[in-house]
């Protein structure tokens, strides 16, 4: 949002109301997956977020509109509930009982110690303004 140029103030009303979309929406994909069941919901929500996460994160830095900047923090949002509803049940499905605790947490502790260094890099080269091509010519108004 900083990018965007919207003010604080802004983009905590966008936010919030993106937040307050995001909390009934998670009943109705929890209910989506005992109908459909939770691979597919989970196959959805990967592809989706797998295409979608850069241009969401890059997208609203261009848009300087609070309405764009909402819309796609809803979409980004929407495809996070196939997560966010499921996780509690797909966990237990891989892993036993004994090792559940240690299996959860160890994976997690593994990847933000593997990964969670780059996080601050990877927004900040992706917070950069793209480099335009310079103009060839002169200015107006320039005698040679």
């Amino acid at each position: 949002m900083n990018t965007a140029g919207i003010p604080k103030p802004t983009a905590a009303v966008i936010n919030f109301c993106a937040l307050l979309f995001f909390m009934p929406f998670q009943p109705l994909v929890g209910a989506l997956s005992n109908h459909i069941g939770w691979r597919p919901v989970m196959f959805i929500f990967s592809i989706c977020l797998m295409v979608l996460t850069v241009p969401l994160m890059t997208v609203p830095g261009e848009a300087h509109s609070p309405i764009v900047a909402f819309i796609l923090m809803v979409v980004g949002l929407t495809f996070v509930c196939g997560y966010s509803t499921l996780s509690s049940i797909i966990k237990p499905e891989m892993f036993p009982t004994k090792v559940l605790a240690l299996g959860v947490g160890l994976c997690h502790a593994l990847i933000t110690a593997t990964f969670g260094w780059m996080a601050e890099s990877i927004a900040l080269t992706l917070k950069k303004p793209v480099s335009k091509a310079p103009s060839s010519g002169t200015s107006r108004g320039a005698s040679p």
